[in-house]
């Protein structure tokens, strides 16, 4: 991982994960975007719901975050470098994941999912992390600070509560294209009754 960032890179992460999701979801029929390897896992729906529940938390802190560094003048041009906790929290979430957490409960996502309801709320999502960057532009990345929607006392920059996002939907991403890449995996009613 980089030491140092700007905007415009997070920007790109953003634009890479949205374009996945799409894919996905585009690619699966409901049964396949519901199914689970095994009983206490995740299906690909789970995995992109998660996401987006994650992300809409995050989004609010980052406003008021924003609202409050605009109103108080925090402003400085990049690149930005992270700090250490920003740094080891991104490289904990980067895939391919090294250690299974369980998601606490107000992350957790539900079970059944429809590709249509989802690829909106994966749009919309991706929409609102796109305009708080923007509205973000010209601040200071790493002196303006916001507490984590996940640890109340954790607190990172706005700039790593950026990188976190990409890192985690990166993460979570790389668990459903592995699920779908797995033995398994129930390929579409109107393929198998080809055959």
């Amino acid at each position: 991982m980089d030491l140092e960032y700007e905007l415009a890179d997070l920007r790109l992460q953003v634009d890479d994960a949205r374009e996945r999701g799409r894919k996905l979801l585009a690619a699966l029929t409901s049964e396949q975007l519901n199914w689970r390897r095994l009983p206490g896992t995740w299906s690909a729906g789970e995995c992109l719901s998660h996401i987006c529940i994650t992300d809409e938390l995050y989004l609010n802190g980052i406003a008021t975050a924003i609202e409050t560094a605009r109103r108080l003048g925090m402003v400085a041009r990049g690149p930005y470098r992270f700090s250490l906790s920003d740094r080891l929290l991104v490289r904990f979430l980067e895939p391919p994941a090294k250690f299974r957490t369980k998601a606490p409960k107000r992350f957790t996502p539900l079970r059944d999912h429809e590709s249509s309801a989802l690829l909106e709320q994966w749009e919309c999502t991706r929409e609102e992390i796109v305009a708080r960057m923007e509205r973000a532009e010209g601040l200071d990345l790493r002196r303006v600070k916001l507490n984590s929607a996940v640890a109340g006392l954790l607190r990172f920059s706005l700039g790593g509560a950026f990188a976190v996002m990409t890192a985690h939907a990166r993460r979570h991403l790389w668990q459903a294209e592995r699920l779908l890449a797995g033995a398994g995996f129930p390929e579409p009613r109107a393929a198998a009754n080809a055959n």
